[in-house]
């Protein structure tokens, strides 16, 4: 006969104790909502990807001129001029133990929505692939822990 033991209760408390503190919840989501802005707008403005991956789109022959002689690349779709819908678009604490991504004014939140009207697309919305990192970091983080 074969027995059979493991310390299966032991790993379920001690990722228990570890996970379910307030604290570690801050650090987990703040993480995660970090990583998760960084690839979203690393996605955006360095690729000029939308949401699912494909290209935003193309620039007008007259805007792509307006973007040359300013010194801007103007083979894809970046929505980066001055930088303002990169640098607003930010992590912010919005609960108790919870972060939000998004637009720190009204006025850069008008323009993000006005741009997936404009392309007729999700840009902002997380891909599966940037899904799949959030995956990851709970994946390590749990192998860590046990």
């Amino acid at each position: 006969m074969i027995t059979v033991q493991t310390n299966l209760i032991d790993v379920i408390d001690k990722i228990k104790k570890e996970w379910l503190t307030k604290d570690a919840q801050i650090e987990v989501n703040e993480d995660i909502a970090n990583t998760l802005r960084n690839a979203i707008s690393t996605r955006i403005h360095s690729r000029g990807e939308a949401s699912d991956g494909s290209s935003i789109g193309t620039y007008s022959e007259s805007y792509a001129r307006m973007r040359d002689r300013m010194g801007l690349q103007t083979s894809y779709v970046d929505l980066k001029v001055y930088g303002e819908l990169q640098s607003s678009f930010v992590v912010e604490r919005s609960g108790n133990t919870s972060y939000s991504i998004g637009f720190d004014n009204s006025e850069d939140a008008d323009k993000a929505g006005y741009m997936e009207e404009h392309f007729g697309k999700d840009i902002w919305e997380p891909s599966t692939q940037e899904l799949r990192q959030i995956d990851r970091i709970l994946s390590d983080r749990l192998n860590n822990t046990i």
